[in-house]
């Protein structure tokens, strides 16, 4: 089945994405309209990864959106991703040429940017642990190995 899209502003986002994803639509709407002269597109289910960036139809950047409602990126000193997530942006990003970044939202209202390299893990930049999406684990399924991204790399978004 074919999604129908919401156009808020110069993005399309899936109805059933906005509904399901409401913080991560209101993150793009903030984000189309701080850089007008892009545009930016939901991926299909089959990409792991979030949105495509454009500018003018040419891609020009892989993201990966994360909206942590509850907490500050400064309250944590790493901030996870799913280590599949994160190395399918990589492996995307070295095929294509094209840059694979995280973006987060916090509870604060700021947003935040890291731009994923290829060599990430053995400089020592990131770090690979297997642990809990939350510290209210539940079950076994609550366990997963992430890509640990230190704060000290993130940059702030201005806006």
């Amino acid at each position: 089945m074919i999604n129908q899209t919401l156009n808020i502003r110069n993005s399309n986002v899936p109805k059933d994405v906005a509904r399901s994803k409401p913080k991560e639509t209101e993150m793009f709407n903030w984000m189309c309209n701080r850089y007008p002269h892009l545009s930016f597109h939901w991926n299909p289910t089959r990409y792991k990864i979030d949105w495509v960036i454009c500018d003018q139809s040419q891609p020009i950047a892989w993201m990966e959106a994360k909206y942590r409602v509850r907490y500050k990126l400064t309250d944590f000193s790493d901030l996870v991703v799913n280590l599949d997530k994160w190395m399918y942006g990589v492996e995307v990003a070295k095929k294509t040429g094209i840059p694979f970044s995280i973006v987060q939202a916090d509870g604060d209202g700021r947003y935040w940017t890291f731009q994923a390299q290829e060599d990430d893990i053995t400089t020592g930049r990131i770090f690979i642990k297997r642990d809990g999406r939350s510290k209210y684990q539940r079950d076994w399924q609550d366990l997963d190995v992430f890509a640990h991204i230190p704060t000290e790399y993130w940059k702030k978004i201005d806006g």
